[in-house]
């Protein structure tokens, strides 16, 4: 089977962001919108609730991103720590 080039991964990331978008939407106006009848305070509602999903956003790529540095770097200093264990384990 042939490798995705790189115009079908730009259109799975543009799919990707137009579900993560309408299902925020969705879950937002759920939230906030009633009756349509409340119209500057369904608008701060949806804005805060925007507000909050990108804020988890960002922590959680945050998260993502500190998590994998730290299984990187101790992924790659085990050798190190073994060889050193080594020196230390075999003098007794």
């Amino acid at each position: 089977m042939a490798a995705p080039n790189a115009g079908d991964k730009d259109l799975k990331a543009f799919r990707d962001f137009l579900t993560q978008y309408n299902t925020v939407t969705e879950q937002c106006f759920g939230a906030c919108v009633n009756d349509l009848t409340a119209r500057l305070k369904e608008e701060k509602c949806s804005i805060n609730c925007l507000d909050k999903y990108l804020k988890m956003t960002q922590r959680v790529s945050l998260r993502f991103q500190v998590s994998f540095s730290l299984l990187v770097a101790v992924k790659n200093s085990i050798p190190i720590f073994l060889r050193l264990l080594r020196f230390v384990i075999l003098p007794l």
